[in-house]
């Protein structure tokens, strides 16, 4: 005869801290016409803890014509003039 065992099963989300502040490094970067430089975002809590899990980072740069950034912040130049690159960051 077999037996069996049920055991319940409980799902639950953990609950993140939202993000408070954003800070991209380097905070100012040249980059030359085809070449990239890679940013890093990192996302911090109101308590000023670092969100190290479960955050998503949004990439957008002011002007697509002389910068371009990607979905990991790397940045790609495109011609001569300025933009502002921002991240923007989301819990999971």
């Amino acid at each position: 005869m077999k037996r069996s065992l049920m055991v319940p099963i409980a799902a639950f989300a953990l609950q993140q801290a939202p993000v408070r502040e954003v800070q991209v490094a380097p905070a100012a970067v040249t980059v030359a016409v085809g070449a990239t430089s890679r940013l890093r975002a990192v996302a911090y809590d109101g308590a000023g803890n670092v969100l190290a899990t479960g955050v998503r980072y949004t990439w957008t740069s002011s002007n697509v014509n002389v910068a371009r950034v990607d979905t990991l912040g790397v940045v790609t130049g495109v011609v001569p003039g300025t933009a502002v690159v921002q991240a923007e960051a989301r819990g999971s």
